[in-house]
């Protein structure tokens, strides 16, 4: 017999699930899936206190607060229960206050300001900045059904029942192995070193280097935890401003972003969702 909870949890008004969800294309990796004809947001976890993964569905139907659903076949202690409040929180940004971004983007762009207003600009992350880290590596110098595929295969070679694998499941692999077995090539090497800097706490600070993560990569998992005043530059960005703004050079990108101040990046993905050029994936 499975053991069932509800976890709610509030939001900083205004707060959109399916905007957060949708603003980057971490909701198209393994172990997110996300139905769009019933806004529902789904991810298996692993608990490792209990050795068991979970089954999460998250909703939001009212405007203050999302509601996940917990489904296991262990029993939950209150312990694990609110140890996956935690990484909910975290993960859909629902503490993250962009007040202060609504007032610059009314002086900057109205669209901007109102997709804000509207709960919009937050990032969706994954449960831990080990997570968050690893994706990011996969994305480098990679196709994006490429980037999907190596977090895949990580998941059925080192994951317990298709949950994110933990730092110590990853270890458990050689670089030779997860070469042969995931497929990564080269970032196996990269991901021994960065699995080494949080095998002892998934959440540890993110440092100013990690191995295998360059300008682009830092910037982005910097973003991702709201360090905004940074644009992540890469082949992605460029072409997009070459197209929109006729800019070559990454001096001309950073310099139209700049009125911005510490919403930079905010500024540079919230005006291409206005415009309906966002691109998370597909």
């Amino acid at each position: 017999m499975s053991d069932k909870h509800r976890i709610s949890i509030p939001v900083i008004h205004p707060y959109s699930l399916s905007k957060t969800v949708l603003s980057h294309g971490w909701v198209l990796l393994q172990p997110f899936s996300w139905n769009s004809d019933n806004e529902t947001l789904c991810r298996l976890e692993y608990l490792s206190d209990l050795n068991a993964t979970v089954r999460i569905r998250i909703r939001q139907q009212v405007p203050d607060r999302v509601v996940a659903e917990i489904t296991s076949l262990n029993r939950l202690s209150k312990q694990s229960l609110a140890a996956l409040k935690r990484r909910l929180v975290a993960s859909l940004c629902s503490d993250v206050d962009l007040n202060s971004a609504v007032r610059i983007a009314s002086r900057i762009s109205p669209n901007v300001a109102k997709l804000l207003e509207a709960g919009g600009g937050r990032l969706l992350r994954g449960f831990s900045v080990y997570e968050d880290a690893v994706k990011t590596l996969f994305t480098t110098n990679a196709s994006w059904k490429f980037t999907q595929m190596m977090v895949e295969n990580l998941i059925l070679e080192c994951g317990v029942d298709g949950a994110f694998p933990t730092p110590l499941g990853v270890l458990e692999l050689s670089e030779k192995q997860l070469r042969k077995r995931c497929r990564i090539g080269y970032r196996a090497a990269y991901l021994r070193k960065i699995t080494e800097w949080f095998k002892d706490d998934p959440n540890r600070r993110i440092p100013k280097k990690l191995h295998g993560l360059g300008p682009y990569g830092m910037a982005h998992l910097r973003a991702l935890y709201g360090h905004l005043g940074e644009i992540p530059i890469d082949s992605e960005v460029r072409s997009y401003c070459r197209d929109e703004f006729g800019f070559n050079t990454d001096h001309e990108i950073r310099e139209n972003f700049e009125e911005w101040g510490e919403y930079q990046f905010l500024g540079y993905k919230l005006e291409r969702i206005t415009k309906n050029a966002n691109w998370i994936g597909d």
